[in-house]
């Protein structure tokens, strides 16, 4: 009968070579699932935030230990990004054309999102 092998045994190569596929999220998935994946995958911050000029809101995240970029998908919209700490994304999400703007936060790993109360105009 044929021995298999715990998929804690991976080579770091090849884990190395899965992780490069995988996008944010799946990534730092990954780094969780076991010590040894996790001392074979590089962490993902600190990362920079990168926002391409033009019409489509297209955020990268551009992690410095894994000399990468990961592509923030979003989940709205109308959405722009106006700020980020700590890992989180401060968004103003237009609800429609010409409505209303919110803010919100938004965790592009683990994709939670928090719609914030709304501002009141200061008089």
């Amino acid at each position: 009968m044929a021995s298999f092998r715990s998929w804690a045994d991976l080579s770091p190569e090849l884990l190395c070579c899965v992780g490069d596929r995988l996008d944010l999220k799946w990534y730092a998935s990954a780094r969780g699932a076991c010590t040894a994946w996790r001392r074979a995958l590089a962490p993902t911050s600190p990362a920079v935030l990168v926002v391409t000029d033009g019409d489509m809101w297209c955020p990268y995240a551009a992690s410095l230990p894994t000399t990468r970029s990961f592509e923030l998908t979003s989940t709205l919209p109308g959405v722009r990004c106006v700020g980020s700490s700590n890992g989180w994304l401060t968004l103003s999400v237009q609800q429609q054309p010409g409505g209303r703007t919110v803010f919100a936060l938004f965790n592009p790993i683990t994709a939670v999102e928090i719609v914030l109360p709304p501002l009141h105009e200061v008089r």
